[in-house]
């Protein structure tokens, strides 16, 4: 295993999936990460994923009124890049991202 040090401080709280989807994304080994995990002796776990894309990651900018998001649009800069590298469309990467960004919020 390549050790490496990651460090962040979630200011606003973040879910176990969330981090997992962000180390997920920076390449590391689901399988080695299973393995550290299992050194914690909590219950009994596996990590599985079914289907995992890398096609980057598309910033969101969020409108706020009274502290709740009354807007939300994807950045297209960074649509237009994940368009590129995966072959797809501005617009399908652009759908793809309010879609999850409006799932996350449910």
């Amino acid at each position: 295993m390549n050790n490496r040090i990651l460090h962040f401080e979630s200011i606003g709280g973040a879910s176990g999936d969330m981090i997992l989807g962000a180390l997920a994304g920076l390449g590391v080994s689901l399988e080695e990460l299973n393995e550290e995990l299992k050194s914690l002796q909590v219950d009994p776990f596996e990590i599985v994923v079914d289907d995992l894309r890398r096609t980057g990651a598309v910033r969101i900018k969020v409108g706020a009124r009274g502290g709740k998001p009354v807007t939300a649009s994807p950045e297209i800069e960074d649509c237009r890049k994940c368009a590129a590298e995966s072959g797809t469309s501005v617009k399908n990467v652009y759908d793809a991202a309010l879609s999850a960004y409006h799932a996350d919020l449910k």
